[in-house]
Order: C-alpha cells, then structure tokens, then sequence
C-alpha cells in the first residue's frame, strides 16, 4: 500500500484525512486544494502578466473551470494543485532566477510525485518541455548567448527533485515491475 501511487501516502493533503477522517477532512482538503490552485495560479499569471487584476481574474476563472472543479474531489488533484508552481520554476529558469526556479521544482515536482497522480506529472512535465522548447526556439532565433544554460540548470533541479522522491519513487518502480508483465 505504501508504493501505490493511489494511495498518496506522502501528500501533505493526506496528513489532513488522517487526522480527520470522514467528510470534515474531505471538506477541508477540497476547499484547501481549490484555495492553493487558485493561490498559485495567480503566483503563476502575476508573473507572466504584471498585472493583478488580469492575474487574479484568470486564476479564478482557471479554479473554478469546469476541468478543475469536476476532478476537485478525485485524489489525483493532489499533483494538478502544485503544477504552477513547477510551471513557474521552469519559466523563472529562463529569465534567469536560478535559486527561484530551483526552490520551486525541487519543492513542486516531489508534492506533484508524492499527491500520487503520476500520470498528471507526465502530462504537466510535458506542458514544462512545450515551454523550454518555445524558450530554446527563442533564444535560437536571437542567437542569445548561452541559451542552453537554463536547460543545465533545470535537468541539475530535476535529479534533485528525484532524490527527494527516492523514498517513493523506488518502492513504486519495484512494485510496476511486480505487478505490471
């Protein structure tokens, strides 16, 4: 039970339906996840925007979007709720804030792992190489100097996001290779 990804034994979200079971905690991990969606969501837009209007009436209108709300309640949420903030770190890698990008990988990426929604991590890792390549294509175009340095920087975050996972990551791959021919 330990290394199902379903179980979501690590997620901080977890800890909450541990010490309160029942529809208490459903409701205070619901609302929680949805107020932290929203809250890096605007962390996310406000960076990209400079605006706060626009950033929080984006976040909002994302919080309450007819995909977020319906999975609200379902456990992969654990790992969407933390996925500005990784998106955030990857972008925060190119403009050149390197001790923010990494605080926020190496924090996002193990809550993304460790909410048990691997395959949401996939498809979120996957929206972060659709925007280092926009980057990459870029800094190609402008023949920029060391365009590549933030992809260094990043792949040097991702091995330290894995050590931290370790703890999960290992049990889980020894019970696909159990489980899964």
């Amino acid at each position: 039970l330990f290394s199902d990804p379903h179980n979501s034994f690590f997620s901080p979200f977890s800890i909450i339906l541990y010490l309160f079971p029942g529809t208490l905690g459903w409701d205070a991990v619901t609302l929680l996840r949805l107020f932290i969606f929203i809250y890096l969501s605007y962390v996310l837009f406000h960076f990209l925007t400079q605006n706060v209007i626009v950033s929080t009436s984006m976040a909002i209108l994302l919080g309450f979007s007819g995909h977020v709300y319906y999975f609200l309640n379902i456990v992969h949420m654990n790992s969407l709720v933390f996925s500005p903030l990784f998106l955030y770190g990857i972008i925060n890698a190119f403009c050149g804030e390197k001790k923010r990008s990494l605080l926020s990988i190496c924090v996002s990426v193990p809550l993304m792992i460790f909410g048990g929604g691997f395959l949401d991590v996939v498809l979120v890792a996957l929206y972060g190489v659709f925007i280092i390549l926009i980057y990459l294509i870029e800094g190609f175009i402008a023949k920029k100097e060391k365009f590549l340095l933030p992809v260094g920087n990043l792949l040097i975050f991702a091995i330290l996001s894995a050590l931290i996972c370790a703890i999960y990551l290992i049990p889980y791959f020894e019970l696909r290779g159990i489980s899964v021919p």
